[in-house]
Formats: C-alpha cells, structure tokens, sequence
C-alpha cells in the first residue's frame, strides 16, 4: 500500500515538472520577413541588324549564301555623312596595314582602281585637291562627297566637277541606278571580294560594303551584290537609292576604330585608301 502510494506520489511530481517545463518555454521567435530583391530590368533592347561603332557610325554584319557551296560574309559600315570629312591618301608600300593611323579616323577601305604603274586608274579629289585627272577607263561612276551630302555621278566626258565638293573618287560599274534599279544587266560569273558605297536618307547616310568568301577567297558577283543592295543590306534595311562599286578582289580592305571587330586585311596591293575622319 505504501508503495502505491509512493509511485503516485512520485508520478504527480513529474506531471507538475513536465507543467511547469512547457509553461517556463519561451515562445519560437520568427526571423523577420525580409522581401526578395525585384528582378533586374530587361536588357535594353539592341538596334536591329546594327550596334554602334566610334563618332556616330555603325556595323552590322551579315552571312548570305551565293552559291550552292559557298556563302558571304557582308560588312555593312553606315555613316552619317555631316559628321565625317573623307580623305584619300596613298599607302605606304601598297600594304593596307602600313596605312598611318590617325586618331580622328573613324574608317579606312579601298579605293578606285589603278594602273599597271600604280596611278589611279581615274579621278580623284581630296580636300578640294585634284590628285589625278578623270579618265573613261576609270569606271562609270564618280562618287561625290560635300560636307553633307553624298552622291553617285555617271561619268562621262568632258566632266565638270559640282561646285562644294570635297571629295571625288571615280570607280564603277554602277551597281545601283537613280530609284534602287539594279545597274547590272546579267551575272557573269566572276566571283571575288567586293568594296561597295550604298547611298542613303537623300545622300545624308552613307554605307559601306564588303564581302568576301566566308573562310576563303572569292566573294559574290558584281550582279548577286547589286541585287543585295537593292533587296536591303542587311536583311530588312530598304534599297540602296544608288550604289558604286569600288577596287575589289585581293585589294578589298576595311578596318575601323572598333579593334572589337575582324575586317578584312587584303593579301593584294592598295595604291590609295579611301578614309573617313571625324568632323571637327
């Protein structure tokens, strides 16, 4: 009897420990509620075709096949004419590479063609300067740069120089009429490196072209590139109002201040380089 009543004893204080244990616990405490960081905001939404290159200019590039085998790759360069003063200067030893590089320029290429002696094939002017007289094996047309406009000239003789001009560089064929008419009446098959200008905005926007084979020599033809022109280089971009082509083949070259960004450097020689500066 004594020791049921022990053990009831001893029960009732554990049942008062284990009470008084749960009422002495302190309550959990919460962490505070700390919200989660807002998303980041989208990426600005890049230019279509086009990012920006130094002094307002700017590059797309593009991969077009010409053949069954073999496709292009094209290098748009777009310029806004009022903000650049073209220059043509001649290249030490006919290698682009030994090309002085100056701090306002913002884009070096090819020029015209020239002859076995290595004058220019036809007329150039540069800084109001006539550094070789025009001549009818010089090519079709003349482009025509004043300090806000440029221009694609038929050439014929005698030719008279417009009044304002800075810049002229003969060179041809015509790749693309007055209207985005296609200036090549039939392929001829020849395929090879292109240097083109592609006129814009009524002559305020100039463009420049090359194309050469992608991982190769050789390029489109003289008609697959003016077609280009005149379906929108790149894709989406409307046709050009009047194309020139210039020296093309081994002399194709192209650089800019974008070092970012692999032109071609030509295995051929360049007499003179067509260069833009920035306007001061």
């Amino acid at each position: 009897m004594a020791h049921c009543a022990m053990a009831s004893r001893v029960a009732r204080l554990v049942a008062a420990a284990l009470v008084a244990g749960l009422l002495g616990r302190a309550a959990p405490v919460s962490a505070p509620y700390v919200a989660p960081p807002p998303p980041p905001p989208p990426p600005p939404e890049p230019v279509v075709g086009f990012r920006p290159l130094p002094g307002g200019l700017a590059v797309a590039r593009e991969l077009r096949p010409y053949d069954p085998d073999a496709s292009a790759v094209v290098h748009v360069v777009r310029l806004p004419v009022a903000r650049v003063r073209a220059r043509v200067e001649l290249v030490p030893a006919r290698r682009f590479s030994q090309l002085q590089r100056l701090e306002s320029e913002l884009l070096a290429v090819n020029g015209g063609f020239f002859e076995p002696d290595f004058a220019p094939s036809g007329l150039v002017v540069s800084g109001g300067v006539t550094l070789a007289p025009p001549a009818q094996r010089g090519g079709s047309g003349v482009l025509l740069l004043t300090a806000d406009r440029a221009s694609i000239a038929p050439y014929a003789e005698p030719f008279e120089l417009p009044a304002g001009v800075e810049l002229a560089l003969q060179c041809g064929p015509r790749l693309v009429e007055p209207g985005g008419v296609v200036g090549i009446r039939r392929d001829d098959g020849r395929r090879a490196a292109r240097t083109a200008l592609c006129i814009r905005d009524g002559g305020r926007t100039l463009d420049v072209v090359v194309t050469h084979r992608d991982g190769g020599y050789g390029g489109p033809s003289l008609f697959t590139l003016a077609t280009w022109l005149v379906q929108g280089l790149p894709a989406g971009e409307p046709p050009c109002e009047a194309a020139l082509n210039l020296d093309g083949g081994p002399s194709t070259a192209m650089r800019t201040r974008d070092a970012a960004e692999a032109y071609r450097l030509p295995p051929g020689d360049i007499v003179h380089a067509l260069v833009f500066d920035a306007r001061e």
